[in-house]
């Protein structure tokens, strides 16, 4: 049985729908009176705050006088030596301290911080000194606090900064660049400076060829105006101290050239015969060109602070330039068969001893050939009786027959003494080749031992 009817129940409905909606309007009434009472409490704030804290100049009451300066490195997007620049994105806060910039929270809603355009309070002159470019970010805002403290400046920006490098030890070495802060106009009279004394670099990100050396060091220097001695000014100094990651440059570079060089004492080994003993030193005289040119476009033009690797691969250009001169004369002495004479210096070089000490047989000279014996009796006075009846009352004179036959066998000695005197003499020229070229060995394995020791030796001193 239906105990309510049905107009009562739409009575009910109707009653409860109105009294949600009237609920809902005086709840959305009462958050637009209290968004309302915030926006004027902050316009208030903002009000009394302009009345207090000056814009164009700093304020009377600033505490010590003085500005505080944070910075930090976020990343570090290029380095280029070459022209003496690096780029890096940075932090940079400004802000002071100033009793006019206080209120009581309670009096304004708790309202802790505002939030307002830049330049509506004094901002100091601060600048980079050490910049080339700069882009700041889209972030220029000031914000107040109600400890009275005025952020003056918030900002991450991009700067190009100039930077001294020293690439003497490269690609070992350390930088140390250093980033001015200093005022534009004002004086230590209106105003001082100061930074933390190290910077933790807590939000950097790492880059893959360079490392900063933490903790980042500062400097605060009392310096003059040009054009008076009584105007002091504050310098803000950051000195970054930047280490190269090597193993690129190692790979790449230093590798190649040491390997080059290494291997350029197989020159030694090609035979003069062979035809290819020239071409083989040229290929690495060529090779060595080519890393003193690539080391050219990545090093400074700078002739202070030579960089040691230029000089290495200097001396080691100047070194194959002597191996193709020595290539060639041990090739000329190897070929030298048109000239039928040895001078007696060059004959006492390869008949010595001493060359089995550079692993080298001495020269030995041919046994000169002997002459055979006459055998007298085939030529006896009996014998000539017999040659004939027609030769019986000749006389033989057998002096004359010994000398007809001597006559003869000394032109044919002497034929063939010249046939291999010629042989003989080309061999000797090959053979003081081959000492030419042992000796000249010895000579550049020690020279290619002492520029890799001395150039190790440079580098580890350094390190």
């Amino acid at each position: 049985m239906n105990l309510v009817p049905n107009y009562n129940r739409d009575f009910i409905t109707l009653a409860f729908a109105l009294t949600l909606l009237a609920c809902c309007s005086l709840f959305v009434a009462a958050e637009d009176e209290i968004a309302n009472s915030g926006v004027e409490l902050e316009q208030k704030l903002l009000k009394q705050l302009k009345s207090k804290v000056p814009q164009l100049i700093p304020p009377m009451d600033m505490v010590n006088n003085m500005v505080n300066v944070k910075i930090d490195i976020y990343q570090i997007v290029d380095i280029d030596e070459k022209d003496g620049l690096w780029t890096a994105k940075l932090y940079l806060y400004l802000f002071y301290d100033t009793p006019s910039a206080r209120w009581n929270r309670e009096d304004y809603g708790g309202i802790e911080l505002i939030t307002v355009p830049k330049d509506t309070f004094w901002s100091p002159d601060l600048t980079i000194q050490s910049s080339v470019r700069v882009n700041y970010d889209a972030y220029d805002k000031q914000t107040v606090w109600s400890s009275g403290n005025i952020v003056a400046r918030s900002t991450v920006f991009s700067a190009q900064l100039s930077c001294e490098f020293n690439v003497k030890y490269f690609p070992f070495d350390t930088q140390t660049c250093i980033i001015e802060i200093v005022p534009m106009i004002m004086h230590t009279g209106i105003y001082n400076a100061s930074i933390d004394e190290e910077i933790s670099g807590r939000y950097l990100q790492e880059n893959d060829q360079w490392e900063i050396v933490y903790p980042i060091t500062t400097k605060v220097i009392q310096d003059t105006y040009l054009n008076s001695n009584d105007l002091h000014f504050t310098n803000l100094q950051v000195h970054v101290k930047l280490v190269r990651r090597p193993r690129y440059y190692q790979v790449v570079l230093v590798f190649p050239i040491v390997t080059i060089y290494t291997f350029s004492m197989l020159t030694f080994a090609v035979p003069p015969e062979s035809g290819e003993k020239v071409g083989f030193a040229v290929t690495f005289l060529l090779a060595e060109i080519v890393a003193f040119a690539t080391l050219s476009e990545v090093l400074p033009e700078s002739s202070i602070d030579f960089p040691i690797i230029l000089y290495f691969v200097s001396i080691v250009t100047l070194h194959m330039c002597f191996l193709c001169l020595v290539a060639v004369f041990v090739v000329s002495v190897h070929l030298n068969s048109h000239d039928l004479t040895m001078r007696p210096i060059y004959r006492r070089i390869i008949q010595s001893h001493r060359l089995i000490y550079i692993g080298i047989k001495p020269y030995k000279c041919l046994q000169s050939r002997s002459k055979p014996e006459l055998n007298e009796a085939e030529f006896s006075e009996t014998d000539v009786d017999e040659m004939g009846t027609n030769l019986n009352n000749a006389r033989v004179n057998l002096n004359s027959v010994k000398t007809i036959v001597e006559k003869c066998e000394e032109i044919s000695s002497k034929s063939a003494s010249m046939a291999e005197n010629e042989q003989d003499l080309e061999k000797m020229w090959k053979i003081l080749a081959a000492v030419a070229d042992r000796i000249f060995f010895f000579v550049h394995f020690a020279i290619v031992v002492f520029n890799m020791v001395r150039l190790r030796a440079q580098f580890y001193l350094h390190d």
